[in-house]
């Protein structure tokens, strides 16, 4: 390290820039010796001394290697987002950064963000907000971070040294999904327009997420034999399958559209993309029509499709690859929420209430 505290002086730092080798004549020979540039500085913190380093280094011509602030990482880091990542990676990183992120971490140097810090920061996010616990929120937050240091570490770069040490989330448990009965999915559904129902289907009986099902192109829609390919959370490739029940509803429903495009298209174009924005209208108003007053989101019905499949007695690797997750610890906590597995085992056990 360039840069160093001075013993028994309060913020008065030492910076030794190293400045290549030279020769020098001792005794009538010549011998090699590094130059350096030693200079004593009183700063209020490290980071200030840090900042002259780099100036020192820009002067005397050494800033080739330069260690980059967490800020200017940043600066390269977003268009590399930008080109390798899903939008909605892009718009959730970049309200990251330029909410909580850059504000604290952006004049630190990587190299020297270490486990107070990271607990300093934690600390301050929890007290600041009025919102109740965020932890996972944080948590997304500090994995935002260290990518942005991995990708500034990486040997191609070397805009900074690998993390240092393990940032250590916060402790957090995920809610158990919530989950709609068919009966309860079927009077939502037969309350929907055309559209709107045949899109809710897709969500239900294919298990798609909603941004999956909005951008669902008629290319993509194949018969004999029925599936969707379907393009995921960080531009991964799926196939699904089909219900017949959802292979002849959208069947009818392309035979009735121009060919080509969406296969649900907006009325009026968003920004150009035709893409549905917003599909939660809909819903409300499916909901109103039938009378139900529990909070029904769009996500709920991929957590319907999940766990029922669940109860009908398809295994959990081949409900992981429906639902595009990467790791089949993701897809376990729907056997929480699967009570007829539940009241099966139970029965296998001790014996059929009924019995």
């Amino acid at each position: 390290m360039s840069v160093r505290k001075v013993k028994g002086k309060t913020g008065v730092f030492d910076i030794v820039i190293s400045c290549g080798y030279g020769h020098e004549e001792k005794d009538g020979k010549q011998t090699r010796k590094q130059k350096r540039h030693t200079q004593r500085v009183e700063c209020v913190d490290m980071l200030q001394a840090i900042a002259i380093e780099k100036e020192l280094k820009r002067q005397l011509g050494r800033a080739g290697n330069i260690i980059m602030t967490v800020s200017e990482i940043a600066l390269l880091y977003i268009p590399w987002v930008e080109s390798h990542q899903a939008t909605s990676t892009v718009k959730n990183k970049k309200r990251m950064l330029f909410a909580n992120i850059l504000p604290f971490f952006g004049r630190m140097i990587p190299d020297y963000i270490e486990a107070p810090i990271i607990d300093q920061y934690k600390k301050k996010r929890l007290e600041e907000t009025k919102r109740g616990k965020i932890n996972r929120e944080i948590n997304l937050e500090i994995l935002c971070l260290k990518s942005l240091i991995t990708f500034g570490s990486d040997p191609g770069r070397r805009y900074c040294n690998e993390p240092n040490g393990k940032m250590k989330p916060l402790p957090y448990r995920r809610p158990l999904p919530e989950v709609l009965s068919k009966e309860e999915l079927d009077t939502i559904l037969d309350n929907m327009g055309p559209k709107h129902r045949i899109l809710y289907y897709c969500l239900y009986h294919t298990g798609l997420r909603s941004a999956e099902a909005r951008n669902l192109r008629t290319q993509d829609v194949h018969f004999n034999p029925d599936f969707l390919r379907v393009k995921g959370k960080g531009g991964k490739t799926r196939i699904v399958s089909m219900s017949p029940k959802l292979t002849q509803m959208i069947k009818n429903w392309i035979e009735s559209r121009p060919v080509g495009g969406l296969c649900f298209p907006s009325r009026v174009k968003t920004k150009g993309t035709g893409v549905l924005t917003d599909i939660r209208a809909p819903l409300r108003h499916a909901m109103q029509k039938a009378g139900i007053t529990k909070r029904v989101t769009p996500h709920m019905l991929r957590h319907s499709f999940a766990t029922h499949n669940l109860d009908a007695g398809v295994d959990l690797r081949t409900i992981q690859e429906m639902l595009g997750h990467e790791s089949i610890t993701t897809t376990t906590i729907y056997t929480h929420v699967s009570l007829v597995n539940q009241q099966s085992a139970i029965n296998r056990t001790f014996g059929d209430k009924n019995a």
